[in-house]
């Protein structure tokens, strides 16, 4: 809902309890079935954003999911106006729009990140972040909400990037799920989420 007068125009938004960061390390912690449960949230989030609403987040984190008294996940802070590409050899851009928290936790696709002596300015005006960009950062906090902390990195994600082969690249996600402690049952979902099939 919004107000608006002739000298100020202000946003109103339902009261939500925690943000997922917060909720995650609060008592009672959450069980199993409820942390499968707010992953299928976010999955059905994201599915309606990019199918119902045609439009993409831009900066899917946990700082960037709530949740209310009841356990309903709100996905919030859609962000499309932060740059779609940022340079990978440089990393101010993505500690300026996509560190809030200041902990180098990265959720963005590799592929967001370009190589020197590309046009970042003319990549950002000409390309927009594809809903399986998103794919990859869902994945991100679907193992963050499984096991409590973050998947990758700034320096794991550019480590993925600079893969050559998907083997590699499913051998490199599949050594940090296990070091994380994500159930196994988990992994086919989790890997097709963050290498593609």
């Amino acid at each position: 809902a919004h107000k608006t007068t002739d000298r100020a125009c202000s946003l109103e938004r339902p009261f939500v309890q925690h943000s997922l960061t917060e909720r995650l390390h609060i008592r009672p912690f959450l069980n199993e079935s409820r942390r499968l449960f707010l992953s299928y949230q976010l999955l059905y989030a994201l599915h309606q954003m990019h199918t119902e609403y045609g439009m993409v987040h831009g900066d899917i984190k946990v700082e960037n999911v709530l949740l209310n008294g009841c356990g309903w996940l709100y996905l919030c802070d859609a962000a499309p106006f932060k740059p779609s590409f940022i340079e990978a050899f440089n990393p101010a851009n993505f500690e300026f729009y996509f560190d809030s928290a200041e902990h180098r936790v990265c959720t963005l696709a590799p592929e967001r990140f370009v190589a020197e002596g590309d046009d970042v300015a003319a990549m950002n005006k000409d390309k927009k972040v594809l809903p399986e960009m998103e794919t990859f950062s869902a994945g991100c906090v679907i193992a963050h909400i499984l096991t409590d902390y973050p998947l990758f990195k700034l320096t794991d994600v550019l480590e993925l990037r600079a893969k050559a082969t998907a083997e590699e690249k499913r051998a490199f996600v599949t050594e940090k799920l296990v070091s994380h402690k994500v159930s196994e049952d988990m992994h086919p979902m989790l890997l097709a989420m963050l290498v593609g099939r």
